[in-house]
């Protein structure tokens, strides 16, 4: 029995250790930058995991980056953020 409670314990810290911070998101794009593609965004809805979750007060200031270069300040966003290996918030 004692086994088995330290291999669950083990276990659990683990998968606690290796998670993948993330949450979803509804919101507005918002100080768009031409130069860069970059911009932030102002939430409307932020839904972090319960598994392993990002918090707002992160997620809030992190500049994202539009990949094609086609958003413009006001135009709605949605998905999933998350921090990759890097220790950088994405857009997934």
């Amino acid at each position: 029995m004692k086994n088995a409670i330290l291999v669950l314990a083990l276990f659990s810290s683990v998968t606690a250790i290796a998670c993948q911070q993330e949450a979803q998101f509804i919101g507005k794009v918002t100080n768009y930058s031409k130069t860069d593609c970059s911009y932030d965004i102002n939430f409307s809805m932020f839904n972090s995991s319960y598994v392993c979750p990002l918090d707002i007060d992160e997620a809030g200031p992190a500049r994202l980056t539009d990949k094609s270069c086609s958003l413009k300040n006001g135009d709605p966003i949605s998905g999933v953020l998350i921090r990759n290996s890097e220790n950088e918030i994405v857009l997934e």
